[in-house]
């Protein structure tokens, strides 16, 4: 699967520093496929190193000490029985550091470059939050994080690439797509809500031609992130990270999405979860956008739709509050995939804006809307307290650009 984060891996390997490459990313997102699959195009061999299951290498390279001038380059050398040179020319993915905890303590801003004595170096993580802090942020552009397959890599994995440069070119345009392949655009984007993002999932969709058993794909993820879950937390820290996770889906489903820890359990309070829902937030299990002026309200979304439309199939739900959820779900996770920080806004009268973003110099708001009838009174209420250029609407309607308004439709929020 063609992922755009390939083109990060590219421009590392064209530059002329040898810094090493940070990729976090949760378990299930395609991380180390998309390493060994960059390594086998571009290089004639490569090295590949597992920690989480490999207690051999985390013997052989636990233990460094830069301080004495040894490097993780020595000892690949020593293992290897290779000349410095000759490793200089493969790289070297090193899956899981956090298990090898003498490696991170190696791993300080400062040491970086020295631990890693000319070679190109992949580092890979499912648990981001265990790195010391500052770390992600010190390797600068030479880090990434890998998330679930977004709409267009969707189309690319599904024989679809040609529609990418159609909704591109039409976006920048501001013009509509011929009706024909809006509605074919349509139907696609519908098998993505149901599908989601998660390779595994993406991969029974195209080998079966069917959403059929899409489910039982999530349903081994959340398995898997619930198995992390109880071998890395006390029991009870489990407990309320489950608790928690179990309840995303219901909170979403209300009319009112906004986070209630009464849903949880009768007596739940921030004091008693909120460091659970920190920690499931931290490992990208669910994502949270908080209330603009107001971070104690927030929404807790899933970091995958299809996930959710999973989770939504256990419940009993009102089947327009469930649309509304999986499109808000959807535009939450494009929007901070293309690098934005949404929050939502309210006003003591009820008006509510779905989500607001930093773009062109101002907060410009974005409105969800199931269906094309785009209309609403909240964007109106916010004016009244906020001057911004322009807002934007998201919907089933076509493309097309105002003074006042731009109409994006779902399969588009990538382009933003």
């Amino acid at each position: 699967m063609k992922r755009n984060l390939i083109q990060k891996l590219i421009e590392w390997k064209d530059t002329t520093e040898r810094s090493p490459f940070l990729l976090t990313g949760r378990k299930g997102t395609g991380k180390t496929y998309l390493a060994c699959d960059f390594a086998k195009s571009f290089y004639d061999n490569y090295i590949y190193i597992n920690f989480e299951t490999s207690p051999e290498m985390r013997r052989i390279f636990g233990g460094l000490n830069p301080g004495e001038g040894e490097s993780l380059t020595d000892r690949l050398c020593a293992y290897y029985e290779m000349p410095a040179e000759l490793l200089a020319a493969v790289p070297i993915i090193l899956d899981e550091i956090t298990f090898c905890p003498e490696l991170i303590a190696a791993l300080s801003a400062e040491s970086c470059e020295m631990d890693f004595k000319g070679v190109f170096c992949l580092l890979l993580t499912s648990y981001r939050d265990e790195l010391p802090e500052g770390l992600y942020e010190a390797f600068g552009a030479f880090c990434g994080e890998l998330r679930g397959l977004e709409f267009d890599e969707f189309l690319i994995a599904s024989g679809n690439e040609w529609y990418n440069d159609v909704i591109r070119g039409h976006y920048t345009a501001g013009k509509k797509i011929p009706e024909i392949v809006h509605n074919e655009l349509l139907t696609l984007f519908e098998d993505y809500l149901i599908v989601g993002g998660m390779p595994a999932a993406v991969n029974e969709y195209l080998n079966m031609e069917s959403t059929v058993n899409i489910p039982e794909q999530h349903r081994l993820l959340q398995g898997g992130c619930y198995a992390e879950i109880a071998g890395k937390y006390s029991d009870g820290d489990a407990l309320k990270m489950r608790q928690v996770y179990e309840t995303a889906a219901a909170q979403l489903l209300k009319e009112n999405r906004k986070f209630q820890y009464r849903m949880i359990r009768k007596g739940a309070t921030s004091t008693l979860y909120h460091t659970a829902i920190a920690a499931l937030v931290g490992n990208g299990y669910l994502r949270t956008c908080p209330k603009m002026g107001d971070e104690t309200q927030f929404k807790l979304y899933f970091p995958d739709v299809g996930m959710l439309h999973s989770q939504m199939a256990l419940s009993v739900w009102e089947e327009e509050n469930a649309r509304k959820a999986l499109l808000e779900n959807y535009v939450l996770n494009s929007l901070e995939n293309a690098g934005y920080h949404p929050c939502f806004w309210e006003s003591a009268s009820q008006a509510k804006i779905d989500f607001l973003i930093e773009k062109d110099g101002a907060m410009i708001p974005v409105e969800v809307r199931p269906g094309d009838n785009t209309r609403t009174k909240s964007i109106g209420v916010y004016k009244k307290q906020s001057d911004f250029p322009y807002s934007i609407k998201i919907s089933s309607r076509n493309f097309e650009k105002g003074e006042e308004i731009e109409y994006i439709p779902y399969y588009a929020v990538f382009c933003l």
